[in-house]
């Protein structure tokens, strides 16, 4: 519900998907980034000074409970930087704090903080309010609306969004407070422009006696009649191609347009009122193009609104910090949150199923190996049998279970745990439950049931990078949603026979 009034700079896919990135498991890695910026922006003298104040004043607190990795890196990260949100935070208020600390004058502090403060503003896009998110659907949804003034004209709608470039074609009207023509919009422009032919590859010649492209040959296509979309096509391309005409209508990006009114002048200075198909074929028409969905203006005879976000063009993304993966599982008649990697706090990616695998042999209660006798030289005992229920899913592969409400089920599933990961004794945080983003151990979660499809979906979180229309660059931590590759196997299996070394 949060409300932003979006600048004519700003992107919409950072303002969507944005979270809050200075929380995530690489905060220390970019508070220390955002520290050794500061350093660089000041002169050699300057420098060492700046780095032991800042460093007693603001240290990069790095904790013991690392991993290797992420440890030795954000270790040689402290010794040279210092804690950058901390800094931010401290003079965000009074920017001329910073001299107390570098050793300049007022001013020219004020200006080297003001510059900094801008700099890290910018790398980092701010998430507006609870974020647009939503775990239960593993998808963003949004509102955007169009204002005149005080009032609010037209409101839009995202509701499945699953990341990447957002388009005209994913909003939906939802409210539409406009009447039609005679409503007073904030802009009104007049064009006009000269239609040009629609021209593409092998289209036949306008006249007899010319010579055309032998490449594509729309007549010598062999059809049944059957194949109507491909006898459509070659209708058009061989009979009505050349009644086409393109008139283009250069719009701002970031704004709702309507086409008022069309008219063609021809040849002999007659006047033609154009309408769009929508108005000619009226509100029961069978085929629309280029519509949103719950438009009410062709009901009023009005043509249909045509919605530019201003979207990312060119922009770049990482690899992916975290991944899970949410597949079904219909013989235990639950789902699997499979957290195959996870963000570290110095910015890089933890494989989870690596990590286990390499020491899932240091917990043999967990995968069942615990009770299995020991090699005595006596072949009855060596060869003594053990049957299991139902064999142990990896740690990391979180359980959602039916909701159940009285004595019906919701329809959602919500995050549960194994009572094995007991099992794995002081270790069971550091290998058992979830430890990311995507699904938050520190607040409950539920997905509905139909949002997971029978071959399972991937859920992913990533960088992404961008420049705006007036050249600032945007970083910010962004979700994506697509059906998964493949559908991995835990390996669970039920009515198990064990021997010595053996499983059958």
């Amino acid at each position: 519900k949060a409300i932003y009034q979006p600048q004519r700079s700003d992107l919409i896919e950072p303002l969507i998907e944005a979270a809050e990135a200075e929380k995530g498991p690489a905060r220390l890695r970019m508070a220390g980034e955002a520290g050794l910026q500061l350093l660089r922006m000041l002169t050699p003298k300057q420098v060492d000074r700046a780095r032991a104040e800042l460093q007693g004043a603001f240290p990069l607190e790095i904790p013991d409970d690392l991993d290797a990795g992420s440890g030795r890196v954000l270790r040689h990260l402290a010794r040279g930087a210092f804690d950058g949100f901390a800094l931010r935070d401290a003079i965000a208020k009074s920017p001329d704090r910073l001299g107390e600390f570098i050793g300049t004058s007022a001013k020219s502090a004020e200006a080297i903080a003001k510059a900094w403060l801008a700099y890290v503003e910018d790398r980092f896009a701010d998430q507006i309010g609870a974020g647009f998110w939503h775990d239960n659907r593993l998808e963003y949804r949004a509102r955007a609306s169009a204002r005149r003034g005080k009032s609010i004209d037209i409101k839009l709608a995202a509701d499945d969004h699953a990341g990447g470039r957002l388009e005209w074609h994913a909003f939906d009207v939802l409210e539409n407070a406009q009447k039609g023509n005679d409503a007073k919009w904030t802009r009104r422009k007049t064009n006009w422009l000269l239609p040009t032919p629609i021209a593409y590859s092998g289209m036949p010649a306008e006249r007899f006696w010319d010579f055309e492209d032998g490449e594509v040959f729309f007549g010598g296509l062999t059809l049944e009649k059957t194949d109507l979309a491909q006898v459509i096509l070659t209708e058009f391309a061989t009979v009505y191609s050349n009644d086409w005409f393109m008139v283009p209508i250069p719009v701002e990006t970031g704004t709702l347009t309507r086409i008022i009114q069309m008219e063609v002048f021809d040849t002999f200075g007659e006047k033609t009122v154009v309408k769009s198909c929508a108005q000619e074929d009226g509100p029961n028409r069978p085929w629309r193009f280029f519509e949103l969905k719950g438009d009410q203006g062709p009901k009023r005879d009005a043509a249909p609104l045509l919605y530019i976000p201003r979207s990312v063009s060119g922009g770049d993304h990482s690899r992916p910090v975290e991944g899970v993966t949410f597949v079904r599982d219909e013989m235990a008649n639950l789902a699997w949150g499979i957290e195959r990697f996870v963000e570290s706090p110095a910015g890089t990616t933890l494989n989870r199923d690596q990590e286990w695998k390499k020491r899932r042999d240091d917990f043999p209660a967990y995968v069942g190996d615990g009770g299995m006798p020991e090699a005595t030289g006596d072949t009855e005992v060596d060869e003594a049998w053990r049957y299991r229920y139902l064999t142990t899913a990896p740690p990391h592969w979180i359980p959602f279970a039916p909701e159940v409400s009285g004595n019906l089920v919701t329809g959602r599933l919500v995050r549960s745990r194994m009572g094995e990961w007991d099992l794995l004794g002081p270790d069971r945080d550091r290998f058992a439950g979830p430890q990311g983003r995507l699904m938050d151990p520190t607040k409950p979660m539920t997905v509905e049931e139909e949002e997971l499809m029978r071959g399972g979906i991937d859920v992913a979180r990533r960088y992404e990078s961008a420049r705006t229309p007036d050249g600032r660059l945007l970083i910010w931590a962004s979700r994506t949603k697509r059906p998964a590759a493949r559908e991995p196997s835990s390996g669970r299996e039920t009515d198990v026979i064990q021997t010595k070394g053996a499983t059958s």
